[in-house]
């Protein structure tokens, strides 16, 4: 039996170091590590600088406090290749970079986990499995008051271990203006409330 040389053992054990680990990078999602940067942690390699194979959308354009949103993610009309990992969560524009605003409801744990980021449960969500998805829905409560204002999507995305993308993100889905506005009739009231205390204090 001839030996096989050093160089080609050493070949060997690279190759089964690398599925080894490509397995590891996206096995069950838990990726609480992530949830400042949305980065999947796999190192050596960096994030994909050409476009993104994979979109993020929403189910509405305006949301008001306590609405239910649906979430896709899936392969661009363009994409060949299914995502295998993800991290997903609605960002504030007028909030502070990082924090994830809202919650996660209706969670299919076949195929997905919440995650507790900045100390906010349910508040991201990635796989909790490798099968490669084409496309996944979710489901997103806003939250029950109007501070957040304007929000977006914004995910990651794994195809192999060394293959990915960061921030990706949806359009604008923009808090419903009458939120916030106060009815024509209430406001005529409260001018008429405020004018008749005002004018008791007088003397005739």
């Amino acid at each position: 039996m001839t030996s096989r040389p050093p160089a080609v053992w050493l070949l060997l054990l690279a190759a089964v170091l690398g599925r080894v680990r490509e397995g590891r990078g996206f096995s069950n999602g838990s990726v609480a590590s992530s949830c400042e940067t949305l980065l999947p942690g796999h190192h050596p390699y960096n994030a994909s600088t050409l476009a993104s194979p994979y979109t993020v959308s929403a189910s509405a354009s305006t949301y008001r406090p306590g609405d239910s949103i649906t979430v896709t993610m899936e392969m661009a009309s363009n994409g060949s290749i299914p995502f295998q990992g993800f991290i997903l969560q609605a960002m504030s524009r007028a909030g502070q970079e990082g924090w994830p605003v809202g919650c996660f409801t209706n969670i299919n744990t076949s195929l997905t986990n919440t995650l507790r980021c900045r100390g906010m449960q349910n508040s991201s969500i990635s796989h909790s499995s490798p099968t490669k998805k084409q496309r996944l829905q979710v489901t997103w409560e806003a939250p029950s008051n109007s501070s957040s204002g304007d929000i977006y999507f914004c995910a990651s995305f794994v195809q192999t271990y060394s293959t990915f993308w960061v921030k990706v993100t949806s359009g604008d889905v923009r808090l419903d203006s009458s939120v916030n506005r106060i009815p024509a009739g209430s406001m005529t009231a409260l001018l008429l409330t405020a004018l008749s205390l005002g004018w008791g204090g007088l003397s005739p």
